[in-house]
């Protein structure tokens, strides 16, 4: 995208966002005139949640030492799509994230004396300011790409050197959250996080969704054949067979991961993570999009992570490997933090959670890799599915005239090799 292209300069929505960002501008920067270039944020097939637009501050009074940009976040004004998509308790989610968790993380972590920048966790963009009210929710960032941050293309398979960072930074995510699960349990930006009900739970009675996915499981069971894939078959039919909401009861249900859940990411693919990188290998990695933080077993996270982000090729040679790697990095930290990891999550436990709760990943790929598969040209239009999904319409099935060949094949390939991977790592019941 040519973000000098007038083409491209949009508007943010609504009149509280600019007046925010007026704001900002003027109490944070100290910035007396300016002009602004809003531009979309992101491609086609990159959100579906928010939003994104990056605002470029031209011709300052007074001038800036160097380019200053600012990423906004908000959720679709289409009310069916804000609905369908559970846009605003996404928000607001992501909101209490912003103003409350990640400054918690901060604080304890310097309470205890660690050096955030070198050993803890501190990767997440600043927040400047967020809106929480109805219709007019927005998220105001610091625009990491001006620290040379880059998403990676989700349609390509991640690489080692990528997932290693990845993997580095969410297992020191997870040690604050375990430490302070431990130690502050009682926090309110803590508890307030761990009594969230799980985003898609809450839609548990919802008959349109549970049609939806009733569907992306047949999409996904076809994928099998009963006598080529005998050796896994029944066993895949019985968990695709079954309500989709029950099986995400019994992985992400209320306590059920208890005594060793915390809040987790929850949402930890390919998009939702930006690398910077030195001589043209990555040396670092952000987390992006708290929209859906849940109380969870750290598992989830991981299996949503191997099973949407990496190939069966890369599960083979990596994912005992980066599953290590990941347990050494947390146990260090909480260490570091004053808890003892062989309490609060000892590796007996680890490995029990990765074949009980394993199976998340199964339910987010069946979800999700329609989705993430697709080229940005062939991402669906969210307001028409929406709009179909509230008429009771089956959105569930690719279509052959708006999908390539190759994505369908990409899809089969990908979903048939996740439900034998999980089956192999006996986190299919």
């Amino acid at each position: 995208m040519d973000e000098n292209s007038n083409s491209n300069v949009v508007d943010l929505p609504t009149e509280q966002a600019q007046m925010a960002l007026n704001k900002i501008l003027k109490e944070t920067f100290r910035l007396k005139e300016y002009s602004l270039q809003i531009t979309p944020g992101s491609s086609k097939g990159d959100n579906y949640i928010g939003i994104i637009y990056r605002v470029l501050v031209k011709r300052s009074v007074p001038s800036l030492d160097k380019e200053l940009r600012l990423i906004v976040k908000m959720p679709p004004m289409h009310p069916q799509r804000r609905e369908q998509f559970f846009a605003r308790p996404c928000f607001l989610r992501e909101i209490t994230a912003y103003e409350e968790l990640l400054p918690l993380f901060k604080q304890f972590q310097q309470e205890k004396g660690i050096d955030i920048s070198s050993e803890g966790f501190c990767h997440a963009p600043f927040s400047y300011q967020c809106i929480s009210e109805n219709f007019t929710e927005a998220i105001f960032m610091q625009d990491l790409k001006l620290d040379g941050y880059e998403m990676y293309d989700r349609c390509q398979e991640m690489s080692y050197e990528h997932a290693l960072k990845a993997i580095e930074t969410l297992a020191k995510f997870h040690a604050v959250s375990f430490a302070i699960n431990d130690q502050r349990k009682s926090d309110p930006a803590y508890k307030k996080c761990r009594e969230m009900e799980d985003i898609w739970l809450a839609r548990r009675d919802n008959k349109t969704m549970n049609d939806y996915m009733a569907g992306l499981s047949q999409r996904a069971l076809n994928t099998l054949d009963a006598e080529k894939d005998a050796r896994i078959y029944e066993k895949v039919k019985n968990l695709l067979t079954t309500s989709y909401i029950e099986n995400l009861e019994k992985v992400v249900g209320n306590k059920v991961a208890e005594p060793y859940a915390i809040v987790c990411h929850g949402d930890f693919w390919t998009n939702n993570i930006l690398f910077k990188h030195k001589d043209n290998k990555p040396v670092e990695a952000f987390l992006l999009d708290f929209q859906i933080i849940r109380y969870a077993s750290p598992v989830t996270d991981l299996c949503y992570f191997f099973f949407t982000c990496t190939s069966s090729v890369f599960r083979r040679q990596h994912f005992q490997h980066l599953l290590d790697l990941y347990y050494e990095i947390l146990n260090c930290l909480i260490n570091k933090l004053g808890s003892n990891p062989d309490v609060v999550f000892p590796k007996s436990v680890f490995k029990e959670h990765m074949q009980r709760f394993g199976m998340f990943g199964v339910m987010m790929a069946v979800m999700l890799l329609p989705i993430f598969v697709a080229k940005s040209e062939e991402a669906p239009d969210l307001e028409k599915a929406a709009e179909k999904i509230a008429d009771g319409e089956d959105v569930s099935k690719m279509s052959e005239e708006e999908t390539s060949a190759d994505t369908i094949l990409a899809y089969n390939k990908r979903m048939r090799d996740v439900l034998y991977d999980a089956f192999d790592y006996n986190m299919i019941p």
